[in-house]
């Protein structure tokens, strides 16, 4: 069991804490709203010792709602949006994403945060198989040429993350 925490965007950090320690890959954190995100990632740019730090990141976008449980050992039901990402080259061909980017980092990052979710003890149903979810590869992640996170960036796009939070006291 991770580090108990009765608040969603903390257990995601925990989480993400055990992936990077699972797979050994450093791995940036956040949570907010895209565009607060966007904002902070834009701030690390001007600074050469962050931006080397900005990718690989998992990202849990807010806002999401939690659904209060009746259920008495149960805080609430909830669907997420993350996503993890790495750095990429625009120049890259699909199979170049898929050998410099999918299959090094994001795939055993996103296969790791599956695990991490499982065994972390915040969420009930999850410990013999993953939690439902709709997993979606993103090679060079925007549209129309403007790149996502102001960056280029490969992502794998998590939505429809369902999981039932178990209650914790923790105050």
């Amino acid at each position: 069991m991770l580090t108990a925490t009765p608040y969603i965007v903390k257990m995601f950090e925990y989480i993400a804490t055990d992936v990077q320690t699972a797979t050994g890959i450093q791995v940036h954190y956040e949570h907010g709203h895209p565009v607060e995100i966007d904002n902070i990632l834009a701030a690390w740019s001007k600074t050469p010792d962050n931006s080397k730090v900005k990718y690989p990141m998992i990202a849990l976008f807010q806002d999401f709602d939690e659904v209060v449980s009746e259920d008495p050992r149960f805080a609430s039901d909830v669907r997420l949006e993350l996503i993890i990402a790495t750095m990429t080259l625009p120049s890259y061909t699909a199979p170049q994403r898929m050998e410099n980017t999918f299959v090094p980092i994001l795939y055993p990052l996103y296969h790791q945060l599956m695990v991490s979710i499982a065994s972390s003890g915040y969420f009930s149903g999850v410990a013999y198989k993953p939690a439902p979810h709709t997993k979606t590869d993103r090679m060079f992640w925007g549209r129309n040429k403007k790149a996502v996170f102001g960056d280029y960036v490969d992502a794998v796009h998590i939505t429809n993350l369902s999981l039932k939070v178990k209650k914790f006291s923790c105050y």
